[in-house]
């Protein structure tokens, strides 16, 4: 980057030799040992067929949007509380996303590399917007809908431990993104810095916390607890000025503490230096910005076009990689036009051109760059059609013209996308059957199934579009398969007891209509059913 978006180096530099931190070995033997426990949670679900939900941040969406209280949620709140008393221990000790972040430092300081932090006011306000997506929306919508609020209910065992995560590779290629590639772009804990929506609550939490790292009068300035800081934290400024450390970003790794030479850190509730107890003039801790103004406007854009073109593409991407991959787009695209405008520029450690010349590595990063920023334009383009399709297609409401243009938006990014989208499978199935195209529907709503064998919208639709066809059997198949993943579904336990009595099970239909009224009485088609059913028995 330029000397307008460069990141900035460390301003004091420490004094003398800097003796590594102790407690970088002890932090690492704990987050092993927090995957182990993640690792002995799987096997205990695959043994016994069924276990403790994933005590995972994000399942606290779930007791908001259903009601569903789990153990996600209780560990957040837990999380919270405690964060509000020590600060951010968890965040340093415990977070999975951490310690493959502070591996990826690692190596690359074994490699002579230490990336700069890249401090930007915009990327920094990408927790709180991921945040409020994620538990304030659904709330919203929810209003907005007219819905009433959730009834609250316990649900702390799952047989399906793994639904709400993404497969295999996808969760691989989120660990290298969130974990690697933006420790490389933003610097150690990038993740945590500019992406992190978890890392917003902890941070506000933090900021009440009465324990601090705190220093003593033992201090000489040295810096070396800056230099050994993998949050990114001016500790020396910040115990000069304020006699603690009050950065919301610091995850209490306690390297600083190890690492002092005089021992002047620790971590306790007390002993801050104020103004009148101060044995020197305080210094100045202010926050200083890599960026300015313009180019930070221009860094949140493109990080929200970035959110826009990954989240979900392909039916693949999940918000947390999409969110890693917005804050690569936009500092991507901002590292790439500071380099061509530039005459000597230098991204992180490397040299990318000088007097005006492009060095090798360079021109290869620059190329790859340019690459990922033309594969996220691409995917806004192809984003936009399919969402500006689906949206007409959800509003049609009998209007053949708005359906046949959204079927058409569907279409054309279903032919310039890079791979299958079962949502524009299932989008296209829905229009096929609404025109009565049933036999084109079934083959829609076949390939999205094939696609995306756990989302149950296609399973529904593949079997409405069979009991219009009378094809029993397939209907019956893509039921079992719907209520395999959602027991509770509405409207597939409806079609189920239709599908019983198009098979003359009438008992089994009366009983499918009883237990489903039991739960949603206001369902007018299963009443209505009922009460021909009933009618046509002679009761």
């Amino acid at each position: 980057m330029t000397s307008t978006v460069q990141p900035r180096a460390i301003s004091h530099r420490p004094r003398g030799k800097v003796r590594p931190s102790r407690r970088g070995i002890v932090r690492a033997v704990v987050l092993v040992l927090v995957h182990v426990a993640v690792l002995l949670h799987v096997a205990h679900w695959k043994i016994a067929g069924s276990t403790l939900t994933p005590l995972e941040p994000s399942e606290a969406k779930e007791t908001i949007e259903l009601g569903l209280i789990n153990a996600g949620f209780v560990l957040f709140v837990l999380l919270i509380l405690a964060t509000l008393v020590v600060g951010r221990f968890f965040c340093g000790w415990a977070c999975h996303v951490v310690a493959y972040q502070d591996a990826s430092a690692w190596l690359l300081g074994k490699l002579g590399l230490r990336p700069r932090a890249f401090r930007s006011r915009a990327l920094m306000a990408v927790p709180f917007l991921a945040a409020f997506d994620m538990f304030v929306v659904p709330t919203l919508f929810r209003l907005w809908r007219g819905d009433a609020a959730p009834s609250l209910a316990a649900h702390f065992l799952t047989s399906d431990l793994w639904a709400s995560f993404p497969g295999p590779t996808i969760a691989l290629v989120t660990l290298v993104v969130d974990g690697s590639l933006v420790v490389w772009f933003l610097g150690s804990k990038g993740f945590c810095t500019n992406a992190c929506p978890y890392g917003a609550f902890f941070g506000v939490a933090q900021r009440f916390a009465p324990g601090k790292i705190v220093v003593s009068d033992a201090c000489e300035g040295c810096g070396h607890c800056t230099a050994v800081c993998t949050s990114n934290v001016q500790v020396h400024a910040e115990v000069a000025r304020y006699g603690r450390v009050v950065d919301p970003g610091c995850m209490r790794c306690m390297d600083c503490v190890s690492s002092c030479p005089k021992e002047a850190l620790s971590f306790g509730f007390g002993g801050a230096r104020t103004s009148a107890t101060a044995s020197g003039p305080l210094t100045g801790a202010r926050r200083t910005w890599d960026v300015a103004w313009g180019t930070d406007a221009a860094l949140f854009v493109l990080f929200v076009v970035g959110v826009f073109s990954f989240r979900g593409l392909y039916s693949v991407v999940p918000f947390m990689l999409a969110l890693g991959l917005g804050v690569l787009f936009a500092a991507g695209v901002v590292s790439l036009v500071a380099a061509v405008r530039s005459r000597d520029f230098a991204f992180q450690h490397t040299v990318v051109k000088s007097n005006g010349r492009w060095s090798r590595r360079g021109a290869i990063g620059a190329f790859a760059v340019l690459a990922f920023v033309v594969f996220g334009v691409h995917s806004a383009v192809v984003q936009g059609a399919k969402r500006a399709g689906t949206w007409n297609v959800m509003r049609a409401a009998g209007r053949d013209d708005v359906l046949a243009r959204g079927a058409a938006l569907l279409e054309w990014a279903d032919a310039r996308g890079l791979a299958r989208d079962p949502e524009i499978e299932s989008d296209l199935g829905m229009v096929a059957s609404a025109t009565g195209e049933y036999r084109v529907a079934t083959e829609r709503f076949r390939r999205a199934v094939e696609l995306a064998p756990r989302r149950p919208d296609p399973w529904l639709g593949l079997a409405e579009a069979s009991l219009k066809l009378r094809d029993l059997d397939s209907a019956e198949e893509a039921l079992g398969a719907l209520l395999a993943l959602d027991p509770s579904h509405v409207r597939g336990r409806w079609r189920a007891a239709q599908l019983a009595i198009l098979r003359r099970d009438f008992e089994r239909a009366e009983r499918l209509l009883d237990a489903l009224l039991a739960d949603a009485p206001d369902h007018g088609g299963a009443r209505s059913d009922r009460e021909r059913l009933r009618a046509t028995l002679g009761r």
